[in-house]
């Protein structure tokens, strides 16, 4: 019933925009029926892996001991994009390294040697290379965030940006516009291009006369990609963000102390740990408020899979696998160790398809 435009033989009908609309919302809801369950979950300890099965009942350890030098502990995991290795993040006082352990038999393939202390990483949408923001500064130098592109094969190669003057927490890539979001503390957002791997602007989104300055522990976008989501780690504040202009749009108290936030692939809900108040929050994230809060010792870390079903948080009782269509707290296993990070593969989301 759309608008005929002449054509060859027979007339060709020109689809209404709301026919597009319907097909790409069809498109979506399909990917995400089809998107698969979760393969494996990873745990890092202080010197240690656990790679876990999804349902958590049994596990396989990795010992990084060897690879670790002195001082250096675990901080991030990052899986890549065909699930078949994990990028391990080490931090020291003053230095940090990226280590790189294949899943399937737990050897150690390299090591990277980074310039700064790492504190956040993400993969690039294109799969090809880490996105690491790292922090440097000593007594006679001011400190500085730097984002280092590290390739991770032949396809890339390596590059760096500077972004804000305070170290950098929480990073999002935002794939349709090339466009990369970090929120450093103190309030602060850059926006970069990912094609150029230049800074293109950055914007203070906490009043300077907050009595409590925001430091990051999370980023997010929506859905339709309008809005930036930034957690504060003192206030436990959620702030929404206009993407366009990048000014404050509205926020959501969820609790002081938080220290990570991870979304669902529809951005409908997102998990908070807390580890001060020794709570995990669920968000509906549509309707602005904490739909669910369950007891669970210090969590520090957490992850959803990329089907949106399943979430794991890390804490002082172990691992934490969490129903999050029925709100069930399911199984957690003790782990012996003091866990530092999460990953589950697939992930909320893919370089190769967006679930």
């Amino acid at each position: 019933s759309g608008e005929p435009t002449q054509g060859s033989s027979p007339i060709r009908y020109r689809s209404p925009s709301w026919t597009n609309h319907a097909a790409a919302a069809c498109t979506t809801a399909l990917l995400a029926a089809c998107s698969p369950a979760p393969q494996w979950v990873a745990v890092s300890g202080d010197s240690q892996l656990l790679l876990y099965s999804p349902d958590l009942t049994t596990a396989d350890t990795i010992g990084l001991a060897a690879a670790l030098l002195p001082g250096e502990r675990i901080t991030h995991l990052v899986s890549d994009a065909s699930g078949s290795g994990l990028h391990v993040l080490a931090a020291s006082d003053t230095a940090g390294a990226i280590i790189t352990v294949r899943h399937r038999d737990g050897r150690v393939l390299g090591r990277t040697r980074l310039e700064g202390v790492p504190t956040a990483v993400a993969m690039h949408p294109d799969g090809h290379s880490l996105m690491v923001a790292t922090s440097l500064g000593t007594a006679e130098t001011q400190e500085r965030s730097t984002l280092h592109f590290i390739p991770l094969d032949a396809a890339r190669t390596a590059a760096r940006a500077e972004l804000c003057s305070q170290p950098a927490r929480a990073m999002v890539p935002f794939r349709d516009l090339d466009r990369l979001y970090v929120a450093c503390d103190g309030g602060e957002l850059a926006e970069l291009d990912l094609r150029l791997r230049t800074q293109i602007r950055t914007v203070r989104f906490t009043e300077p006369h907050m009595s409590e300055p925001c430091g990051p522990v999370g980023a997010g976008l929506s859905s339709n990609a309008t809005l930036v989501y930034v957690l504060c780690r003192e206030t436990g504040t959620l702030f929404y963000l206009d993407r366009a202009r990048l000014t404050l749009f509205d926020s959501l108290m969820v609790g002081g102390g938080a220290s990570g936030l991870a979304m669902t692939p529809n951005r409908r809900r997102a998990v908070v740990t807390r580890p001060q108040a020794s709570e995990v929050a669920i968000l509906d994230m549509r309707g602005r408020r904490v739909a669910h809060r369950a007891a669970f010792g210090a969590p520090s870390s957490s992850g959803v899979s990329s089907d949106g079903r399943w979430a794991y948080v890390v804490g002082d009782e172990g691992v934490l696998r969490v129903d999050l269509r029925g709100m069930r707290m399911l199984a957690r296993p003790g782990l012996g160790t003091r866990a530092t990070a999460v990953e589950v593969w697939p992930g909320h989301s893919s370089p190769i398809m967006r679930w």
